[in-house]
């Protein structure tokens, strides 16, 4: 039997709209902080159980466009025990898989590379591996790690099977770095020739994966398993070397390239003021059963609300445009409500602009009755008051949102000098009339 397994380590920028596509296991860590087999019981430790416990901590790992990067979830992080034997190692189940393509992605970011095995090492210590459904021991992919020849830097290496020889990638990565890493094992017909391809950077534009960076077929005293049904997150020990000190974060299973770890990217979104008019744009790449993009504007960062609807392209590459003719005075934030066919969304991130002020104007001025007050788009919560030179309040009333135009009634206003207030969110703006 004749296996492919590919480790991808990405770091271009893209952004995949949900979930959709990934059909065996999304794990974001989203589990209260603490031991990550207490907080969930999908996670088995099936060796050093407690010693060392894996844990879940705050906040998620960030990076461009992976679905997998939240850090309003949160993460699991490994650390590295100099001097202690034994840490606990722990699996999740994800169903036995037995022929076709397996596709894993996931973020990571080292500590440091303090305690890890020296470049000269052939082995260095694998942190990340898989299993088959019936075995904690019979490894195959292991996720090998190792210090650079460049000091402060650190290699990465894959292992096919248990007794393989590790092939190191030549890319020399930092630690405080987040890298996402995406593997992929195939099933193929023959025995002891299981080929690991590698990765670094490539494109995603597109729907099938690059060209390797590096190989490795060496199965040398080594079985390949008929099956694979768990992921592995490992911790070891040792006074000299060991596993890193990391975080964790987005696993990502499923059965396809488009499938698991990038099936939709936002490859950019961006906000900009053009005569007065705030232009917001967006691209993506690789959209795949996606819905529509529901543009969102708040004035406090906080409080979104819809203001447009974009039936989505679907296609290898798309570029999208909208102009908001109603920006508020100050700040305005957008975000993108990226909705799927069936249903699921993602956020993309914040972006924000700063539209200039146009001010208040009422007319007729001076007024005998029927006030009208021309002001910026009214947020919830807007209110105008009618001040007069005492600075006492003679009257207020509440603005209804997204209106631009209020009507007052001045009747029984003594005649005399008043002022507008607008009030909109904390932003006032104010403007003088007469009462005949």
């Amino acid at each position: 039997m004749k296996k492919i397994f590919t480790l991808l380590l990405l770091s271009a920028s893209f952004c995949k709209l949900s979930a959709q596509g990934i059909d065996i296991l999304q794990e974001d860590f989203n589990y209260s902080p603490g031991t990550l087999t207490a907080a969930s019981s999908a996670w088995t430790a099936y060796s050093g159980a407690g010693n060392a416990a894996i844990q879940v901590t705050s906040p998620g790992l960030s990076y461009s466009g992976y679905s997998g990067a939240n850090p309003a979830t949160n993460k699991i992080t490994i650390v590295s025990q100099g001097g202690t034997a034994s840490q606990e190692d722990v699996y999740r189940d994800f169903g036995a898989k037995t022929s076709g393509s397996l596709y894993i992605s996931f973020l990571l970011n080292l500590t440091d590379v303090s305690n890890l095995f020296p470049n000269s090492s052939a082995t260095g210590a694998y942190f990340v591996a898989l299993l088959p459904s019936n075995s904690t021991s019979n490894f195959v992919s292991r996720l090998s790690i190792r210090t650079a020849a460049t000091a402060g830097k650190y290699n990465l290496g894959i292992r096919p099977g248990s007794s393989s020889t590790v092939t190191w990638g030549a890319n020399e990565l930092d630690p405080g770095t987040t890298y996402l890493i995406v593997m992929r094992y195939s099933f193929v017909s023959g025995a002891g020739n299981d080929a690991v391809d590698v990765w670094i950077n490539p494109s995603l534009v597109g729907t099938t994966p690059p060209a390797a960076t590096f190989s490795s077929n060496d199965w040398t005293s080594s079985t390949e398993q008929t099956d694979i049904s768990r992921l592995v997150v490992r911790q070891a020990g040792g006074a000299a070397a060991s596993t890193p000190s990391a975080s964790i974060d987005g696993f990502r299973v499923g059965t396809d390239w488009t499938n698991a770890p990038l099936p939709v990217s936002l490859l950019s979104f961006n906000a900009s003021l053009y005569n007065k008019l705030v232009n917001l744009d967006w691209s993506t790449a690789n959209e795949v059963n996606a819905g529509a993009f529901e543009l969102e504007r708040s004035v406090n960062g906080k409080d979104f609300s819809r203001i447009s609807f974009v039936v989505a392209k679907n296609g290898v590459q798309n570029s999208y445009n909208f102009v908001d003719e109603r920006a508020v005075a100050g700040t305005n934030y957008y975000r993108l409500k990226m909705v799927d066919k069936d249903g699921s969304f993602k956020y993309s991130q914040i972006v924000s602009v700063k539209a200039k002020s146009e001010g208040v104007a009422v007319f007729p001025n001076p007024v005998k009755a029927n006030l009208t007050v021309q002001h910026e788009v009214a947020v919830k919560g807007a209110t105008i008051s009618v001040v007069d030179f005492a600075g006492k309040q003679v009257a207020a009333v509440n603005v209804q949102a997204g209106a631009t135009q209020t009507n007052l009634d001045a009747s029984k206003f003594t005649p005399g000098s008043y002022m507008i207030v607008f009030n909109n969110d904390g932003i006032k703006l104010t403007k003088q009339f007469v009462k005949q």
